[in-house]
């Protein structure tokens, strides 16, 4: 096929079920939904030529972002969260907004055959799938099944396959050029079409959006796409709807009316977005389905409970919880239609078992003989069945938690999620405050997380020396540009990667890449070996793939602090866990090089082996109690450096590894790891648009505690002065006999460290920078001279 640029004949060849629309009339023909069955060995065909079809659509980035339907990591609930954003946001600036929302006829089955070859070849489609593609639509024919019995063959004359494989993204390519217009919002998902236009004035949405209607009037006529103008509506949202006067939009010179609720992708949208409407909509909805499974889930039911949660989970949940995300933060009042019907279908999941039912229905029948007689030995009898009861349900409870309890195992954590499951307590994220007010939807919060974080992974503004940093940038770009001859590269083997992915955690989670670590365990030998080729590939052509540098960042609120703002979250980086192996390649070697150059000082006890904060701990207080036993004052210094990881220079730390003698393999590597990485905060599923990193290390990341250590390394050293590192947590130490000595000794090692932090970019918070003096058996002065830092004076504790 793909040679020949030829489709099998009797694959084109489909047969038709007819299903019965809900609530429509059976004796008419187009009251039926056809279903096609096409050849499963033509599918799998369609699916090799659909995969060489979406990598030219995708590299060349040829599909209009505006459309959601068919694509990866898209779906209806995105392109509401988008519709959504965009109409709060109108709430917020206190504007109108006015949507559209298109009905094309028979979108699917009246494409245009030669208009949608003319647009593959407009895409720079190659020849071969153009040919195929003519080849796929020509002469495809139908026959309808009802029964046993088979309808005469028919040909169809226009329209992508229905039930095929590539149809989805040939309609895409067929409206991908649909006009758009500067000043309205466009947005697509397959055929259903939208366009929202934003103003104060009524007048300007009209205007708006009756230009962008004749635009697409015109287009849908040059490509043969009708447009069902009585199904077409129009909405205006806004909080305030008194004496508003609807202006009039046309298409087909047909008036287009206005609605007080739109359907769109499957919700329902009013004028206040109070969501009500859809709430009431989805509750009947629900309702219906419930009772099509009442036989399976009622308390009468045989079926085991879990039997029974299953169906619930798989069939009814999905309908009340479908498009979350854009609902979520509706009124209580409003979301408690939901919660109700829910709580109502739950409890016919009985909670007591099965052999409790015919004690129920005992127990019940003399009730009602008592209420009728009051006769008491009914009621004696009544209270001995509940009492029946209640005991079976208890011994029902404790033999169902002593079973579960049993199936708790220790070497696969199950345990562990037990713990969480009882003591985790989830935080539901509030509106957050963004430059332009408050963000609602998951989208909107997600890119005002995002904006934050951008500015976070900036280079401190202050301190800087101009000077230095034009040193910096022409020693690395001038090394950088060198030609280099490296013939000591370490190249990694299958052995090495085996024993990385077995120390590696099976449960954490996923990154951008979607490959979980259970799966990178269970690799074959195979596998790993293409695994392994990569990296040496890597490693020779120092090169770090742009695909491992984009990070999924889940937001955590802080404890006892405002919501509201974005920055009182604490981020976490989700990187790829096949990116992460190859930086544990990298890692292995960098440490050996680190430990032969003797690069990382004695006095850092941050991620070191057999090094931890204990024995800082321990190394200070020693010190501190050696003072004590000598009659020794001990003065000391403790920094805290703003956003340490987050805004380290890149290029002063390229500088430091060429200054540090390290292979220029690595060097060569580590910058590409660090340029041009980008990010995007995910809150429910929905991801924000991509940010840039242009400073620090990656959050998260296997080699950045290595790279902040070297970049630190070089921290000034001073007689009498005793350095102390955990990581960024830095701590300056001095003994003497008099104060004097030690006020004056730590002022000299602070102005050093003011110069290097200068040099080097690095921002000292004062406020939480304290010194403080401790002795044993003298009196420390009620007043010492203080000592300053970036010209304020710190204060003693």
């Amino acid at each position: 096929i793909l040679l020949i640029g030829n489709f099998p004949t009797r694959w084109k060849t489909a047969v038709v079920i007819p299903i019965l629309k809900p609530g429509k009339d059976p004796t008419l023909p187009a009251s039926y939904r056809p279903i096609s069955l096409l050849s499963s060995l033509s599918k799998i065909a369609e699916q090799v030529i659909l995969t060489r079809f979406n990598d030219h659509l995708n590299e060349n980035n040829l599909l209009c972002p505006k459309q959601f339907g068919f694509r990866p990591k898209l779906s209806t609930t995105h392109q509401l969260v988008r519709v959504t954003e965009y109409i709060t946001e109108g709430f917020t600036k206190k504007q109108k907004t006015g949507a559209v929302f298109l009905d094309i006829q028979k979108a699917f089955d009246r494409v245009w055959k030669d208009g949608l070859i003319h647009k593959l070849i407009a895409l720079n489609t190659p020849q071969y799938l153009v040919e195929i593609f003519d080849s796929y639509l020509t002469n495809r024919s139908f026959r309808v099944r009802v029964k046993d019995e088979l309808s005469d063959q028919k040909i169809i004359q226009a329209g992508v396959a229905q039930g095929s494989k590539v149809g989805p993204v040939l309609f895409s390519c067929y409206i991908n050029d649909i006009p758009k217009q500067f000043n309205t919002l466009l947005c697509m998902y397959a055929d259903d079409t939208a366009i929202l236009a934003q103003n104060k004035n009524p007048n300007y949405i009209q205007l708006a959006l009756n230009r962008h209607l004749a635009t697409i009037e015109d287009w849908f006529h040059k490509w043969k796409i009708a447009i069902n103008a009585g199904k077409t509506e129009a909405i205006m949202f806004c909080k305030n709807i008194k004496n508003l006067n609807f202006p009039q939009l046309k298409i087909n010179n047909i008036q287009i009316p206005w609605s007080q609720e739109c359907k769109y992708l499957g919700v329902i949208l009013d004028r206040k977005l109070t969501w009500k409407p859809h709430f009431l909509y989805t509750k009947k909805k629900f309702r219906n389905t419930a009772r099509k499974f009442y036989p399976l889930i009622s308390l009468n039911s045989k079926m085991h409970r879990d039997n029974k949660m299953l169906i619930y989970t798989a069939y009814l949940r999905p309908i009340l919880t479908y498009a979350a995300p854009v609902w979520g933060y509706a009124a209580k009042s409003n979301i408690k239609i939901l919660e109700n019907r829910q709580r109502i279908r739950n409890s016919s999941l009985p909670l007591y078992p099965r052999t409790s039912s015919f004690l129920h229905t005992q127990r019940n029948q003399q009730n009602n003989r008592w209420k009728t007689t009051y006769d008491p030995i009914y009621k004696r009898h009544a209270n001995r069945l509940t009492n029946e009861i209640k005991r079976d349900i208890e011994k029902y409870n404790q033999d169902t938690w002593t079973d579960w309890l049993i199936s708790l195992n220790p070497e696969d954590l199950s345990i562990y999620d037990a713990t969480r499951k009882f003591t985790k307590k989830y935080i539901q994220v509030p509106p957050i405050l963004d430059t332009d007010g408050l963000k609602y939807t998951p989208l909107g919060k997600a890119n005002a997380f995002k904006y934050s974080l951008e500015n976070s992974f900036q280079t401190n503004p202050e301190p800087y020396n101009n000077n230095h940093i034009s040193f910096v940038n022409k020693k690395v770009r001038n090394y950088l540009a060198q030609k280099k001859n490296d013939n000591c590269i370490k190249l990694t083997s299958p052995q090495e990667i085996i024993s990385i992915t077995k120390k590696i955690n099976a449960r954490k989670a996923t990154g951008p890449d979607g490959i979980p670590n259970k799966a990178l365990k269970m690799l074959p030998m195979n596998a790993i070996t293409y695994i392994t080729k990569i990296f040496n590939r890597c490693l020779q052509f120092h090169y770090f793939p742009p695909s491992w540098k984009i990070a999924h960042v889940l937001m955590f609120p802080k404890l006892g602090q405002n919501h509201k703002l974005p920055g009182n979250y604490r981020p976490i980086s989700l990187l790829s866990n096949l990116g992460k192996i190859y930086e544990k390649v990298i890692l292995s070697r960098l440490k050996d090089h680190c430990g032969e150059l003797n690069i990382i000082p004695d006095e850092q006890y941050g991620f070191r082996p057999q090094h931890g904060c204990i024995h800082q701990l321990l190394r200070v207080t020693n010190t501190i109690t050696h003072g004590f036993n000598n009659k020794y004052y001990t003065g000391g210094v403790f920094l805290d450096a703003r956003k340490a990881f987050d805004r380290m220079w890149h290029k002063g730390l390229i500088y430091k590894l060429i200054a540090n003698n390290l292979p220029c393999y690595l060097i060569d590597i580590i910058t590409h790891y660090l340029q041009d990485r980008t990010f995007q905060v995910k809150i429910n599923s929905i991801l924000s648009e991509p940010g840039n990193i242009k400073a620090g290390t990656p959050q998260k990341s296997i080699l950045s505690p290595l790279l902040y250590t070297i970049y630190t390394a070089d921290f000034p050293k001073q007689n009498f002065i005793i350095n102390c590192f955990f990581a960024d947590d830095t701590a300056i130490l001095v003994q003497g006999s008099t104060t004097k000595f030690i006020i004056k000794t730590l002022q000299k090692g602070l102005n050093e460290i003011e110069n290097w932090c200068t040099l080097w970019r690095i921002a000292i918070n004062t406020e939480k920078t304290k010194p403080t003096q401790s002795c044993s058996a003298k009196e420390i002065p009620k007043k010492l001279a203080s000592v300053t830092f970036f010209n304020e004076n710190l204060s003693w504790s």
